[in-house]
């Protein structure tokens, strides 16, 4: 008996806004061929019914139809704070296309017989408390790619940066972009010589300003053209994308990013290699798979301290109290063991109580401002990229966030059960949540 799921396909049947209105537009600058005849792609939110299908043996371990239809019930993280439990989720009228939460589930082989599966991912993106009460779109985005020739998986994960009011398509085109052009070039181009200042450059120029400009051209587009224009008065009122400055584009389209490309078969029997390249505070981390044999038990952290009597019970004020996006990181207890998260570069704010907003971002950013590494993913361990909505009550990986996700996620967990895992309640830290993990399959024969 055999069974049928979408390769690259998400399990959330949806199609955003903005991919929408670049289907079918080929050869225009700046938009994506969806029909790509090489490399498969998949962004976030998007169906692909076009892509083709995989079939499967429905009694092969880890099933990916079983990993599918697991419960999920929600997950507190030490004290979740009130805001968690009282605040309503609210509809941005200006985007009707970007959706609160998207996730996937895959199964990656290395070749087009797709005999003997080497990886599983899991990949959630889900809007924060603060944009849920404030009605504000969610403004993160990931995208999953693999090559033509199935030897490269290609995933981004971008973080829109808060203050530019259309961060939401700034993330959306530049993870979209750059899995694409990577996924075509990457089996003749080796990972090795790609130039990542370039790469980043040509996705500001050639991926975000066609969205810029059908956005200004719209119903909705007033207060942006407005914006633009007060920061540049020499701007004429009838102004063209084409003559904004880096500092004028980011002021209302800005985001971080960070791209792995990652071996689909070890070949050697040392690991995946992984490429990996990110502009501002999204981060690659490695995760130690659970082993009880070895670790024992993840301790528990202390119960947390009574929380205050508040005055108010409106969610607002709550909010007020509990918020700090960018501004706040808690003090963890250490850990019970140690050594589960190792960061892929520089903790953010790491030993510091206080977190900085500033942050390194496209598309004001210069060649020092891109972080490269080259690291092994073996069966022992998984890669986990992710926006600082998670990154942040993370910290350096040693405290309760770090041990409850690490037990988590030791293993592939259904996709379903992943996004509510992102989804995690946390007082303080409220900011939009994206995840991609890959774990290598473990090879059980022998």
């Amino acid at each position: 008996m055999t069974s049928t799921w979408s390769s690259l396909s998400p399990t959330t049947i949806s199609t955003s806004e903005t991919m929408a209105r670049t289907n079918g537009k080929k050869g225009k600058k700046g938009f994506l061929n969806p029909k790509l005849p090489s490399s498969r792609l998949q962004v976030a939110g998007e169906s692909s019914d076009s892509m083709g299908a995989v079939t499967l043996p429905s009694e092969s371990p880890g099933s990916p139809l079983e990993q599918l239809v697991a419960p999920i019930e929600p997950v507190e993280i030490g004290d979740p704070g009130r805001a968690a439990r009282l605040h309503v989720p609210k509809f941005d009228t200006r985007f009707p296309g970007v959706h609160d939460t998207v996730f996937d589930g895959y199964r990656i082989y290395p070749d087009h017989e797709r005999n003997s599966p080497t990886l599983d991912v899991r990949a959630a993106s889900v809007r924060g408390i603060s944009h849920r009460h404030e009605g504000v779109v969610r403004q993160d985005s990931y995208c999953i790619g693999q090559s033509s020739q199935g030897r490269y998986l290609v995933v981004a994960v971008a973080d829109g940066v808060s203050n530019a009011s259309l961060s939401h398509l700034a993330a959306e085109q530049t993870v979209r972009s750059i899995v694409a052009g990577l996924a075509e070039r990457v089996d003749d181009e080796h990972p090795d010589q790609i130039d990542w200042y370039a790469e980043f450059r040509t996705v500001v120029t050639q991926s975000w300003l066609e969205p810029l400009r059908d956005h200004l051209a719209s119903a909705v587009g007033d207060p942006t053209r407005r914006l633009l224009l007060e920061r540049n008065p020499e701007l004429p009122e009838d102004f063209d994308v084409v003559q904004l400055s880096d500092s004028e584009l980011g002021a209302v389209m800005a985001t971080t990013v960070i791209v792995a490309i990652i071996e689909t078969a070890d070949e050697d029997g040392a690991g995946h290699r992984v490429w990996l390249a990110r502009v501002g505070d999204t981060s690659g981390w490695l995760l130690r798979r659970f082993d009880a044999s070895a670790t024992g038990q993840v301790a528990e952290g202390p119960a947390p301290e009574p929380e205050p009597a508040e005055k108010d019970d409106e969610v607002a004020a709550v909010m007020s109290i509990e918020s700090s996006i960018e501004t706040v990181i808690e003090t963890e207890p250490e850990p019970v063991p140690q050594g589960r998260w190792s960061s892929l570069g520089s903790v953010k704010n790491d030993g510091e109580q206080i977190a900085e907003s500033g942050t390194a971002a496209l598309p004001s950013f210069h060649d020092r401002s891109v972080f490269t590494d080259l690291v092994r993913l073996d069966s022992g361990h998984a890669l986990v990229l992710m926006t600082d909505g998670i990154g942040d009550p993370l910290g350096g990986g040693s405290g309760m966030v770090g041990d409850h996700i690490a037990e988590l996620w030791s293993d592939p967990p259904a996709s379903l059960a992943f996004a509510g895992h992102c989804d995690f309640a946390r007082k303080s830290f409220d900011d939009d949540r994206t995840a991609v993990a890959i774990w290598p399959i473990r090879d059980t024969r022998g």
